[in-house]
C-alpha cells in the first residue's frame, strides 16, 4: 500500500514504469530527491559545493537544495550521494526537514526499548528518538531497531506515507 501511494502521489518515483524493486537498498542522494519532491521542487540552483555531485548528475538540484536548507549532513567535502542511506541517515534527514517546516519537534520515544539503541551515532539520536516518538520508524523485529542498517525502497515508502499523514494531521 505505501508503495502505491508513494508512487502516486509522486513522492518515490519506479526504477522503471512498471518495476518499484521494493526491497531495494536506497542512497542519500534518493532520501534527497524525496524530500525535494515532497517539498514542491521548485527551482533550485545547483550549487557544486560536493566533490561527489555533478552539475550533470540527476540528483544535482534535490542535493543543491537538501545543503542550502540544512536537510542533510556532509560527509566532509562530499555528500555521500551513492552511499547507503541507514535507517538513522533516514531519520535525521526526517527530523530536520520537519523542523525547517516549524514542526513541533518534542516528540521522544523509547530507545532503550531496542537492544541495538547504543549503535546509534550521536549525531542522529535526538532525530531517531523523535522518529520512534512519532511512530515514523519502527523496530525492524528481534527488539533491534537496526540503525546503520540500509532503508530500502518500501521501508522508505512507508516511512513517507506516515509523515506525510502525520504533516495532514498536524
Amino acid at each position: 500500500d505505501a508503495v502505491i501511494w508513494a508512487s502516486s502521489h509522486e513522492i518515490m518515483n519506479g526504477v522503471s514504469p512498471h518495476m518499484f524493486y521494493p526491497n531495494d537498498a536506497t542512497n542519500r542522494a534518493m532520501m534527497a530527491q524525496i524530500l525535494y519532491n515532497l517539498s514542491g521542487s521548485g527551482s533550485t540552483e545547483i550549487t557544486t559545493v560536493f566533490s561527489d555531485v555533478s552539475e550533470r548528475d540527476w540528483y544535482a538540484k534535490s542535493v543543491s537544495w537538501a545543503y542550502r536548507n540544512g536537510i542533510a549532513l556532509s560527509k566532509g567535502t562530499e555528500f555521500g550521494a551513492r552511499d547507503k542511506l541507514t535507517r538513522e541517515d533516514m531519520a535525521y534527514m526526517l527530523y530536520t526537514y520537519a523542523g525547517s517546516m516549524g514542526m513541533r519537534m518534542s516528540y521522544f520515544g523509547n530507545l532503550e526499548q531496542y537492544r541495538d539503541a547504543g549503535q546509534i551515532s550521536p549525531w542522529a539520536r535526538n532525530a531517531v528518538d523523535w522518529a520512534v516518538g512519532t511512530g515514523l520508524i519502527e523496530g525492524v523485529g528481534g527488539g533491534c531497531l537496526d540503525p546503520q542498517g540500509s532503508a530500502t525502497r518500501a521501508q522508505l515508502a512507508t516511512v513517507m506515507q506516515r509523515f506525510c499523514a502525520m504533516l495532514i494531521s498536524g
